[in-house]
């Protein structure tokens, strides 16, 4: 409301124009002033960013027939007909892809600060006016570069009104300090500064900023102001209207800048101050893009698209604080649906034409009447697995406001009807305008001078011992970095660094933080740059385009969504176990297929105790959501017609024959749908407090590489070269986890014991031991095995080539399915009673559908170790063996419209010339009035215990039946089932109680050779 204002928009349409109203509420503060304290009011804030990079295909069959039946009734006076006509169809659609999602927040303290001001609102009422597509069709007009203008209709100034503002107490500064950020916010952008290398949008992600002065800010805590946004949006425009004029030096072309209409409105918002706050942190990782900014016009038509890179600099301590506490989510997962339809349709159409003749004249009437009905059935399934990692601070760890000059460097492209894009950047800083939080470690990374506290904070004055841990990077360093070290108390101090195990290379990361991840958004100039020295500069430019309104398909984007710094963060866990995949869709061809790597290249060496009070949570979900629809539809309808011709003078005049007709027609139809969704979901959140659980910084060697695949050939890869990641792991984690031992294999099934079906399913699932659903999956390692599992399983039950085919839809689908993420938080679920994959479809002459199912057995278990007490926070679930759901959705709908239409022409006939010349002229007008219905409901109830942690070893096994159905012949379905023993072993974190309930209910199952649960006495002295 003080930036951008609050608006809302109107649209108005008439036969020849278009009119948009826009109400805009904007508002001016005076001076605030400082109320006083308030004691236990907790002042919370949140902002975040989300991407989905998901893609999709489908198809559709259709058979029907029609039967027509004509007679004549009174040879050459009455005729008939008669058409029955139906038909069948079904669709089938699946959609699959990476989402990721990042939120920042602060926790609040004990008191706020009380701040009073004057607000004065001013409420501004603007119309614009365009012409519709028909008038512009039927109209004349220039091909010139037009561009309404809004009109003022009217405006409302209000009287000023106190109002109160409230913040966290630690977020206040003085007069003095407060001064010295309006100094700076108060200084005008600098020059403008041409971009140099940057063809398009595409290039802004390997463009790294260069301040003129200063040093950069890679990483921050927390964004207090960004300023009101204006130079950017200013910048925007400018660059917008630029690449409109084709580039031509010192034209303009003003249209997409249009006030109240849609472009300018996606720029207002998208550049506001709460979405940049939100994106700050993907605008200077890879870069923030506003695009579909379209503008019709008669010859030269506008499509524009925007993208910046923001940046910090010139770093100026201002104020200093203790807390309040923050928590930085980083969230990664994927998503896989699919859908299945089938529909029916009915049509009935009768009538009967009468013809009366004279000597000089003709005369015919028609009636018609028809009644059409259709049905039709819809079902969906989505499953989705995400793991998200926290990182909190402590509520009175030391904060530092510090003042930075904000770096825009921004593309503009717009296309015109017939050429383009066109392209216009520009570089602009703009000094004080930015002002965040940072932590004593993520000042020092700044190379602000520090203060006595961050010193203190980051034990400075400490002596190092010769031999101590070097420093590592600062954390956040890359644009990767997920949480970086918060208030700077971690290993990277001063402790010498204990001797301790180090993370075995087999193990996935599993409980704790990532640190310093380095920057993997190069990766894609790599590839592009790999793909043109091997002769593939074409293809580059077809998938990877540098300029985005060439990219129909938004490949570019969706691929820095893996890549970029809080992507590749959250996506982790999959990256690790086979791969990131992206599919890279060039029009109708078979879609390329992208894959982001990280390879662990030795065993984690542990750096150091972190030591710096930060509380880590690792939260597992995974969800499923089934929907279900049914449509009905009935119309009729009446048409008659009324037709006549004639001789004038009796043929021998000017006119050699004249005709005529006028008819009617009226219709009225009705329409029901019902539908109803049902969501499950499976989670467990743990937390570990840093006052009771110690934690300690392994550095995770790696290499990271970026592939290009077409069906089974890699067509090009990017390398990272060696580098390493900071895994922040718990103390007794590390310990735990050096115990790890090689899984047994399977044992056979007893002779005469069933191995198929849901007998031979209960058998084998028995004999391991289910999870409850306190347990989690500390990490997982061999998702591609379980993959290529399923594609075995299809293959046994004769499904197409293309559920495996790296490139088709079907092959995609499953895989995202199949996903690490699912995997780590669906497994109590997977042991107790397996889960349904979505329904995937194959097209072809034929066409398959494959309806998929995944378990799971746990055996040969071996507790670990116990560690620190950490709170298990579950979605408690009745019975993990038949969970219910927790929400539950119901629609419905119905429509009832009528519709009318009329008929009048007349013209000049000459049969015999084979002319006819005639005006005809209709008329029809229709109303409808739908009323619809929702209900929804849902309970997701949450235990949340606190006791101490196990960590137990099981072998896993993995079965999957897999059951293909011919969509022609659907009574040919084929069975198969595949079971497979991964071979690194799955740990499972759960409550000591718990551990002792299943150790006590699977002794045969679950060993503890040295008690370290301490439930008995004479057992072997635990070993280190």
């Amino acid at each position: 409301m003080l930036s951008t204002g609050i608006r809302v928009r109107l649209r108005r349409k008439t036969a020849m124009h278009a009119h948009d109203v826009q109400l805009r509420v904007h508002g001016t503060m005076g001076e605030a002033h400082h109320l006083g304290e308030i004691d236990d009011w907790l002042v919370r804030a949140h902002a975040g960013v989300a991407a989905n990079a998901q893609t999709g295909r489908s198809s559709s069959r259709s058979i029907g027939g029609m039967v027509l039946a004509q007679a004549r009734l009174i040879p050459g006076v009455l005729t008939g007909s008669a058409r029955y006509e139906r038909q069948s169809s079904g669709t089938r659609r699946n959609q699959a892809g990476p989402t990721t999602r990042t939120d920042v927040l602060t926790n609040g303290s004990d008191k706020a600060s009380a701040f009073g001001a004057a607000l004065r609102l001013n409420v501004d009422v603007t119309m614009t006016s365009r012409q519709r597509k028909l008038a512009r069709a039927v109209t004349p007009g220039g091909p010139g570069r037009d561009a309404p203008e809004a009109k003022l209709l009217s405006g409302l100034h209000m009287e000023e009104q106190d109002v109160r503002l409230l913040t966290p107490s630690e977020f206040t500064v003085g007069p003095d300090e407060k001064a010295r950020l309006d100094a700076g916010a108060d200084q005008a952008p600098g020059p403008e500064h041409p971009v140099t290398g940057a063809a398009g949008i595409g290039d802004l992600a390997a463009l790294p900023p260069t301040p003129t002065a200063g040093q950069l800010v890679r990483d921050w805590q927390l964004v207090e102001t960004i300023g009101d946004g204006q130079p950017v949006r200013d910048l925007a425009l400018e660059l917008l209207s630029r690449a409109a004029a084709r580039g031509e030096a010192g034209r303009r072309d003003e249209a997409l800048g249009t006030e109240g209409l849609a472009p300018r409105l996606a720029v207002e918002e998208r550049f506001s101050p709460r979405a940049i706050t939100a994106s700050l942190r993907q605008a200077a990782s890879s870069g923030w893009v506003v695009k579909n900014l379209r503008y019709p016009r008669r010859m030269a038509a506008l499509n524009g698209a925007v993208g910046t890179r923001l940046a910090l600099s010139s770093p100026q301590l201002v104020h200093e604080a203790v807390g309040p506490g923050t928590e930085t989510f980083i969230l990664g997962g994927h998503q896989a649906g699919g859908q299945q339809g089938e529909g029916t349709s009915t049509t009935v159409q009768a009538g009967a034409t009468l013809v009366q003749n004279g000597p000089e004249w003709r005369v015919g009437e028609g009636l018609s009447a028809s009644w059409s009905t259709s049905t039709g059935d819809t079902e969906a399934a989505t499953v989705s697995g995400t793991v998200e990692r926290n990182a909190h601070t402590p509520k009175k760890a030391p904060l530092y406001l510090v003042r930075c000059d904000l770096l825009v460097t921004m593309v503009a492209e717009v296309k015109v009807t017939g050429g383009g894009p066109y392209v216009a950047g520009s570089a602009r800083t703009l000094p004080g305008a930015a002002a965040v939080w940072l932590t004593a470690e993520q000042l020092r990374a700044a190379g602000v001078d520090l203060p006595e506290s961050a010193r203190k904070a980051l034990k400075l004055e400490r002596p190092r011992p010769e031999n101590g841990p070097t420093t590592s990077r600062a954390e956040g360093s890359g644009a990767g970095a997920q949480t970086p070290a918060r208030d700077g108390v971690g290993a990277t101090g001063g402790g010498a660094s204990r001797p301790g195990p180090g993370l075995s290379r087999d193990l996935p990361l599993g409980f704790g933080m990532i640190e310093d991840l380095p920057d993997f958004v190069p990766l894609l100039d790599g590839l592009r740059g790999n793909l043109a020295a091997t002769g593939r500069q074409d293809l580059a430019d077809d998938l990877l385009p540098r300029q985005q309104l060439r990219d129909r398909n938004d490949n570019v984007q969706r691929l820095l969504r893996v890549l970029d710094r809080d992507g590749s963060a959250g996506l982790l866990a999959s990256a690790m176990d086979g791969g990131v995949t992206v599919e890279l869709l060039d029009g109708r061809r078979t879609p390329y297929w992208a894959v982001f790597k990280v390879v662990r290249s030795g065993d984690g060496v542990r750096e150091g105790a972190a030591d710096d009070g930060r509380d880590m949570e690792y939260i597992t979900s995974a969800a499923a959501q089934e929907a279900t629809s049914h449509d009905e539809g009935e119309s009729t309808g009446v048409e008659s017609i009324l037709a006549g011709s004639g001789k004038p003078d009796g043929g021998v005049g000017q006119l050699k024959s004249v005709g005529g007709a006028t008819g009617l027609g009226i219709g009225s139809g009705s329409g029901r749908r019902r539908g109803g969704a049902a969501r499950g979901q499976l989670g467990m959140k743990t937390v570990a407090e840093a006052k009771t659980a110690k934690s300690a910084k392994v550095r995770v060697p790696i290499v990271a590489s970026l592939e290009l695949h077409q069906g089974e050939r890699r067509l090009a890869m990017a390398g990272s070269g060696r580098t390493s990641l900071v895994h922040r792991i718990l103390e007794s984690d590390l310990t735990a986890l050096r115990r790890v031992t090689t899984p047994r294999r399977a044992p056979r099934p007893a002779p005469g014991a069933p191995t198929s079906g849901q007998a031979g399913l209960g058998a084998w699932r028995s004999a391991g031991v289910p999870l409850p659903m306190e347990a989690q999956a500390n990490g997982f390692q061999g998702a591609a095995r379980v993959r290529e599992l399923v594609n075995m399983t299809i293959r046994a039950a004769g499904g197409s080539d293309r559920f495996r085919e790296k490139g088709q839809a079907a092959a995609y689908t499953l895989g995202e399915a199949v996903s690490t993420e699912w995997l780590i938080a669906a497994l109590p679920l997977l042991t107790n009673a397996g889960a349904e994959l979505p329904p995937v479809h194959a097209s072809g002459a034929k066409g398959q559908d494959l309806q998929a199912s995944v378990h799971a057995r746990l055996r040969a278990g071996r507790v670990l170790g116990t560690g620190d007490k950490m709170t298990f926070e579950t979605a408690a679930q009745s019975d993990l063996g038949a969970p219910r759901p927790t929400q539950t959705d119901g629609q419905s709908a119905a429509e009832q419209s009528r519709q009318a239409r009329g008929l009048l022409g007349a013209g000049v006939l000459n049969a015999d010339e084979f002319r006819l010349n005639q005006l005809m002229g209709n008329t029809g007008g229709s109303g409808s009035a739908t009323g619809a219905a929702t209900n929804a409901a849902g309970s997701m109830p949450l235990h949340k215990p606190k006791f101490t942690s196990v960590l137990i070893q099981f072998t896993l096994d993995v079965r999957v039946v897999a059951r293909v159905a011919d969509r022609v012949r659907t009574s040919n379905t084929q069975v198969a089932e595949r079971d497979l023993t991964l071979p690194t072993p799955v740990v499972i974190r759960m409550p000591l109680p718990v551990a002792g309930r299943l150790l006590a209910a699977h002794p045969t199952e679950i060993a503890d050779p040295h008690d370290r649960l301490g439930l008995r006495t004479g057992a072997v002295p635990p070993g280190p």
